[in-house]
């Protein structure tokens, strides 16, 4: 019997320490419901025609990771694969079109977390790029091609010992893009939310 026991407390333990390693290379995929808004602005005053859209995210990232004394987990976030699926719009006044948009936005952010026994609670921060690329019965013009900042706040949790899944939820801010010169300098800026659920595999 106290072999039994010590047998299942190793194993415990062993389980333990494998659900807590969170370092090295990982791989995953994930699916989102974004909304994401676009306001203009001519010689820095607001103009009619903001447009709000909400739509689909699939995600598709790598990334890698270190454990600080199986505490503090440190690592970079790679989403090769952003893509937004959005299919609904409205423009100024009230009117309102249907269009389908699809937009590739690759990030990449730095990440910290803390590393429990089977879960770990992050936040990162970085940079990327913003492009669309195709839309239909876009009621206004889109910027296209832009640099981004981005925050995140999520959470993993170990499913076995290389397999994950997640939640989380990200910010992104497009830097504003600007034409026209003087009186007629027009700037326009996109910012999304995106709220979603993620698995995927430790290597």
């Amino acid at each position: 019997m106290k072999k039994i026991l010590l047998a299942t407390a190793l194993a415990a333990v062993s389980i333990s320490a494998t659900e807590a390693n969170w370092g090295g290379f990982y791989a995953r995929g994930g699916l989102a419901a974004n909304g994401a808004g676009v306001t203009s602005k001519v010689n820095d005053k607001a103009v009619a025609g903001d447009e709000y859209k909400i739509g689909t995210a699939l995600e598709i990232a790598a990334g890698w990771g270190v454990t600080v004394a199986n505490v503090v987990y440190l690592g970079v976030d790679a989403q090769v694969g952003n893509f937004g699926i959005d299919y609904k719009t409205s423009g100024a006044e009230g009117a309102t079109a249907s269009t389908t948009t699809v937009t590739w936005a690759p990030n990449l952010q730095a990440r910290v977390g803390f590393a429990g026994k089977s879960i770990l609670p992050y936040i990162a921060g970085g940079f990327g790029y913003s492009k669309e690329v195709s839309k239909t019965g876009v009621t206004g013009d889109l910027p296209e091609g832009n640099m981004t900042g981005s925050a995140r706040i999520g959470a993993d949790f170990k499913v076995s010992e290389s397999f994950f899944v997640g939640a989380y939820g990200q910010f992104v801010k497009a830097f504003n893009t600007e034409t026209g010169e003087g009186a007629a300098k027009t700037a326009k800026g996109t910012s999304a939310t995106t709220v979603g659920f993620t698995a995927g595999y430790q290597f």
